[in-house]
């Protein structure tokens, strides 16, 4: 089973006083509490229905809160030195990958393997220099796909088929802003949308790390 992330207005929000603020059954808003530095990242996971959401705190860290279904966890540091909002997903069951953009400006991956309550003692690289932050999306079990923009302004793609990630592969096109790449439901084709140098908003339909499709970094940019 394979959940797309669920952004955090569906959820909870940040509030003025730069928390995390949550509504329950009953209508009401309650404080989740944190402070917090970047856009909220949620993401439910099966088959333990346990909901995550990641951030990024006033020290720049990467920031976790996890329900397994009987109220919220206390805030969790996960760690790292990030430059962006963080992005979640989750590959298969119980299994959720973080993306950042590191202090050296590569992209950063952390894995929890439990539904979000534990994770990985460090960051691993996947390299690159990027100037955005990254949008990941799994469109079958086990599969990632992600999307940056780099150093040269063109969206640049990297994915993994649940064993090996590709090299990143370049896509062309210049923006000017992050990426969106969901996976519609149903389909084998990432969605990419993004603030463009001209036109002023570009999207296009690349393939993703499916079997049977070409194999993770060969995708090519279909329009723009």
């Amino acid at each position: 089973a394979v959940s797309a992330p669920r952004r955090a207005c569906a959820l909870a929000v940040g509030g003025d006083d730069t928390g995390l603020w949550g509504r329950g059954s009953d209508g009401n808003w309650g404080s989740l509490g944190g402070g917090l530095s970047s856009c909220l990242e949620a993401v439910r996971v099966h088959p333990s229905g346990n909901v995550t959401i990641v951030a990024r705190g006033a020290d720049t860290a990467l920031w976790r809160k996890t329900s397994a279904g009987t109220g919220w966890g206390r805030w969790t540091l996960v760690g790292g030195v990030i430059q962006s909002d963080p992005i979640a997903v989750s590959p298969a069951d119980n299994i959720i990958d973080v993306f950042v953009r590191g202090a050296d400006n590569a992209l950063w991956e952390n894995t929890s393997t439990d539904g979000g309550m534990t994770w990985g003692t460090t960051f691993q690289s996947q390299g690159g220099v990027i100037t955005s932050g990254a949008d990941a999306a799994s469109c079958g079990s086990g599969h990632l796909d992600v999307m940056v923009t780099g150093a040269d302004g063109a969206l640049w793609h990297k994915g993994s088929n649940g064993a090996n990630w590709s090299a990143w592969g370049p896509l062309g096109g210049v923006f000017t802003s992050d990426t969106g790449s969901p996976c519609p439901s149903g389909t084998m084709s990432l969605l990419h949308m993004a603030r463009g140098a001209d036109p002023p908003v570009a999207a296009g339909v690349l393939p993703a790390t499916w079997p049977g499709l070409p194999p993770p970094g060969t995708a090519h940019r279909q329009s723009g």
